[in-house]
């Protein structure tokens, strides 16, 4: 078990994976929050896959924050059906695209997603000037999605296999 202070009432607790400065609540807190802490769904078995795999995506987005004119977006954790799911990063992207397209900073916005969210972000960035590329799975987007874009991009395991890089 890994020791942490809750980010509501700062009282010492305990889970069973490391905190890594996420936002982690006590079982008092959880409780006034109504938050069953019985559907949260970790467990001693999973502790090291599930560690390794944070891990894993934590190190892959502070490699993306070192890219130049490249940001990473985290939105707000929310007890879903006893996962915790981020929410609200659509609009934190959203806000971004139209900011930086009507401000002239970026002349092209690229999006790697598949949901219609974007379309408001989309149009107002097209009508800035700026060209917007579209990265997806053809499989796993909207429709309207695809209308709304300048360029789009198949996001496939070949394409990927075509983008890694040597290291020999």
């Amino acid at each position: 078990m890994y020791k942490f202070n809750c980010s509501d009432c700062g009282q010492e607790a305990e889970v069973p994976f490391k905190a890594n400065n996420r936002k982690l609540f006590c079982d008092f807190c959880l409780e006034k929050k109504n938050m069953d802490k019985s559907k949260l769904k970790f467990s001693a078995e999973q502790t090291d896959f599930d560690q390794k795999l944070f891990d894993n995506k934590e190190s892959f987005f502070n490699k993306l924050k070192l890219l130049q004119r490249f940001e990473v977006k985290y939105g707000q954790l929310q007890l879903i059906r006893g996962e915790f799911k981020q929410k609200g990063v659509d609009v934190l992207m959203s806000l971004d695209i139209v900011e930086k397209s009507i401000t002239h900073q970026a002349p092209h916005i690229v999006i790697v997603a598949g949901d219609a969210d974007f379309i408001p972000a989309i149009r107002s960035a097209k009508a800035a000037g700026a060209i917007v590329h579209l990265y997806c799975s053809r499989n796993g987007v909207n429709r309207e999605l695809l209308y709304e874009v300048d360029e789009v991009h198949n996001l496939s395991l070949t394409y990927l296999d075509n983008l890694r890089i040597s290291t020999q």
